[in-house]
């Protein structure tokens, strides 16, 4: 039987996963990539023990990295037999990766500043009604919570 050292995540990476999974980001994607940042290329094997993940976890967090092109993937057949071994690597350097994920973040809250933006200018047009006392159709099943419907 062969002995082998298998990582672990510390409390940095721990800090890590968190604000990825703040961006936005599944936990299991976030852990994933935490490991690639730190040991550089792993199987899908050496990934589910470390990251404490359910083979399916990482079959997914993996596909979505890869589509993301952040993750590439090579394979090898061990001693010329049996199923192909893939090795999983981080494609793009860490620092590119985040700002990837920070580009469409700010991308992201640009557009919800946008929306604000428009939202005043309705108010201040008098564009939305306000809603005064019987003004407003009750709710009717479907309508979004806090719609109130305009008499016809």
């Amino acid at each position: 039987m062969r002995v082998k050292t298998i990582p672990v995540f510390c409390e940095e990476d721990d800090e890590c996963i968190s604000i990825l999974v703040c961006f936005g980001m599944t936990r299991p994607v976030a852990r994933t990539l935490v490991y690639l940042l730190n040991i550089k290329e792993g199987t899908m094997q050496e990934i589910e023990v470390s990251t404490g993940l359910y083979e399916s976890e990482v079959s997914k967090a993996l596909k979505y990295l890869e589509e993301q092109g952040w993750v590439r993937v090579t394979g090898k057949s061990p001693e010329g037999k049996g199923r192909v071994l893939k090795n999983f690597s981080l494609a793009l350097p860490a620092g590119n990766i985040l700002e990837i994920i920070a580009d469409g973040k700010i991308a992201e809250i640009e557009n919800q500043i946008s929306c604000i933006r428009k939202m005043r200018t309705f108010i201040a047009l008098g564009g939305i009604a306000h809603s005064g006392a019987g003004s407003a159709s009750p709710n009717i099943a479907g309508d979004p919570p806090g719609y109130r419907r305009q008499p016809q």
